[in-house]
């Protein structure tokens, strides 16, 4: 494995971290916040419903950003491993 596919994996790695971990605050805030305007406590679901949205953006932004990267170069194997077929060595 190669520098820049250990780096591409690590990006995916995080980037599903991220996004899980977005996921799960969504909800966890999005239900304090179902409670919090039950309860008449306006400023507190305003701020939930401001952090929901931030983070429908960081969602939003990463999946974004993974759609422009450019394609990954091809791999081509190093000369002289074994694994080359253009010449015949009989």
């Amino acid at each position: 494995m190669t520098y820049s596919e250990m780096q591409r994996t690590a990006a995916g790695v995080s980037m599903a971290m991220t996004v899980v971990g977005s996921i799960i605050l969504i909800g966890c805030v999005g239900y304090l916040s179902i409670g919090w305007f039950v309860d008449g406590r306006w400023g507190w679901g305003l701020v939930g419903i401001a952090m929901i949205l931030v983070n429908l953006a960081m969602v939003f932004l990463q999946f974004r950003k993974r759609r422009l990267a450019p394609a990954p170069p091809l791999r081509k194997a190093p000369p002289g491993r074994g694994d080359d077929d253009d010449e015949d060595d009989d």
